[in-house]
C-alpha cells in the first residue's frame, strides 16, 4: 500500500491493532499444526472480526489486510507474483486465466510475513467457499440510494 511492504507500513511484526491476522489467539484445538502464527503477537479475534474493528490506514481505508482474503475481478496469472514467491509456493507458478481469480489481503488464518505483504496475490476458483475468503463492498460518494 503506497509503496510499503505491508498494509500497516514497513515494520515486522505488525503493530498492535494493525488487523486481524493469525496471532497466538488463533491457536486452539481446531488450529492446524502446519499453519503459521505471528509469534508473540495477538489481536482480539481468533477468527473473523466485525468490519471496522481496526483503525483505518494512512489512506483512510479500513480492513485492507487481514480478516478475510478479498476476491478480485482479475484472473490469476503467475506473473502477478515475483519469481521468489512462486518458488516458495509452487501452486502459484501456474497461470489460471479463466479458471481462478486473484485473492488479496490475507486473512485471520495467515501468520507468515509473505502472505501479509501488500503485493502478495493468492488465487482460488470462483466457486470456492470457506470461512477465510470474502469480498469488499465499495460505495462511492454521490451514489443515490
Amino acid at each position: 500500500v503506497g509503496g510499503t511492504p505491508y498494509p500497516w507500513g514497513s515494520a515486522w511484526p505488525p503493530p498492535k491493532n494493525a488487523g486481524n491476522y493469525a496471532g497466538e489467539e488463533a491457536k486452539d484445538k481446531d488450529w492446524p499444526d502446519n499453519f503459521l502464527v505471528i509469534p508473540n503477537w495477538r489481536d482480539p479475534y481468533p477468527r473473523t472480526a466485525p468490519v471496522g474493528s481496526f483503525a483505518a490506514n494512512q489512506f483512510g481505508l479500513y480492513d485492507l489486510g487481514g480478516n478475510v482474503w478479498e476476491w478480485c475481478a482479475d484472473w490469476y496469472r503467475k506473473s502477478l507474483n515475483t519469481p521468489e514467491v512462486r518458488k516458495q509456493w509452487p501452486v502459484l507458478d501456474q497461470d489460471h486465466v479463466g479458471t481462478a481469480r486473484v485473492l488479496r489481503g490475507a486473512s485471520w488464518t495467515d501468520g507468515g510475513a509473505a502472505y501479509l505483504a501488500s503485493g502478495f496475490r493468492y488465487r482460488d476458483h470462483p466457486e470456492g467457499r470457506n470461512g477465510f475468503v470474502g469480498f469488499r463492498v465499495v460505495v462511492g460518494g454521490g451514489v443515490s440510494r
